[in-house]
C-alpha cells in the first residue's frame, strides 16, 4: 500500500499475481529533498510471455516465461529529470520459449532490412522456438550501458550492445543479425542511432565488438539474470528448420525493439 508521511511517498513492498505471474514491486519519492529523490524496484521471476507480448500489441500465442528484474534510483522534479539522473539495473532473460514469427518480424524486421537480409523467412507466421533471449542495461547518472541484447531462435539470431542516454534521449546501439543457414559473413552490424522519438538504422560494417560464432546463450543469460542462477538454454540445433508461409500483414501499431526498450 502507499503511505505519505513527512513528505515521503512510499509504496511498500507489494507482491501480487498478474495474469502473467507473480510480481514484487516497491517505490518511494522523497519530496523533502531538493531535487526530489526517487527509487523503484521490480522483480518477476517467471512472467508468462503471452500476456507480456499482448501488452505490447504483439500476438500472444506464445509459450514460456521471462524473468524481469529492475532496480533504480534518480533525482529530479519531473519524470524526465529523474530518468536523466537514473542509476540502476534492468535485466530480462528467458529460455526455451515459443513465439509467433510475426513477433520476430515486428521487433527485428527493420534491422534485417537495414542489413539487406531477407526477412520473409523470419516473419512467416507459425511457431518459432526461441533458445534464449536476454537484455541487460546498467545505468549511471542517466547514461545506460547495454551489455547484451541477445536472441537465439530457430529463424534468427541477434547480438547487440551499446548505450542509451536518458538525458538527451539518444541511442547508440550496435546489432548483429544472423539468419541460420546463411553464411556467417552474410550479416553485418547495424547501428541503431538517433533519438528515442526519431531512431535511425544504418549499416555499420566497421563494428568489431561482436562475433556471430559459438553459443551466445550462456553468457547472455548470466547478464540478463543480473548474475542470478537459472535454467540453461536447450542445446543448439545443428540446422535450422525449414520455414514456409507468406509474410503476414504488419499488425496495427506495431512495436519495434526501441518501443520495448522504452516501455511503450
Amino acid at each position: 500500500h502507499a503511505v505519505l508521511q513527512n513528505g515521503v511517498l512510499t509504496l511498500a513492498p507489494l507482491t501480487g499475481i498478474l495474469p502473467g505471474g507473480n510480481i514484487t514491486a516497491s517505490a518511494s519519492l522523497d519530496a523533502t529533498k531538493e531535487p526530489a529523490a526517487a527509487a523503484w524496484a521490480l522483480n518477476a521471476p517467471a512472467l508468462a510471455l503471452g500476456p507480456v507480448l499482448k501488452s505490447f500489441g504483439q500476438p500472444n500465442n506464445a509459450q514460456g516465461t521471462m524473468r524481469v528484474a529492475l532496480n533504480a534510483t534518480g533525482t529530479g522534479d519531473s519524470l524526465h529529470d529523474i530518468l536523466a539522473t537514473a542509476s540502476g539495473q534492468l535485466g530480462l532473460a528467458s529460455v526455451n520459449d515459443v513465439v509467433d514469427g510475426a513477433v520476430l518480424g515486428s521487433l527485428f524486421g527493420p534491422v534485417l532490412r537495414a542489413d539487406a537480409l531477407p526477412d520473409t523467412m523470419v516473419t512467416a507466421p507459425g511457431p518459432v522456438p526461441v533458445r534464449c533471449f536476454a537484455l541487460r542495461v546498467d545505468a549511471t547518472n542517466g547514461s545506460g550501458t547495454i551489455s547484451t541484447i541477445s536472441l537465439d531462435s530457430g529463424r534468427l539470431q541477434v547480438q547487440g550492445n551499446g548505450h542509451l542516454n536518458f538525458g538527451d534521449e539518444t541511442l547508440a546501439i550496435a546489432l548483429l543479425p544472423t539468419i541460420p543457414g546463411t553464411p556467417p559473413e552474410a550479416g553485418t552490424p547495424v547501428m541503431l542511432g538517433g533519438t528515442f522519438t526519431t531512431p535511425a538504422l544504418t549499416p555499420n560494417p566497421n563494428a568489431t565488438s561482436m562475433t556471430n560464432t559459438g553459443d551466445i546463450c550462456p553468457a547472455a543469460l548470466t547478464l540478463g539474470r543480473l548474475g542470478n542462477p537459472g535454467p540453461a538454454a536447450p542445446a543448439p540445433a545443428s540446422t535450422a528448420p525449414a520455414v514456409s508461409g507468406t509474410t503476414p500483414a504488419a499488425p496495427s501499431g506495431p512495436k519495434n525493439l526501441l518501443n520495448l526498450l522504452n516501455g511503450q
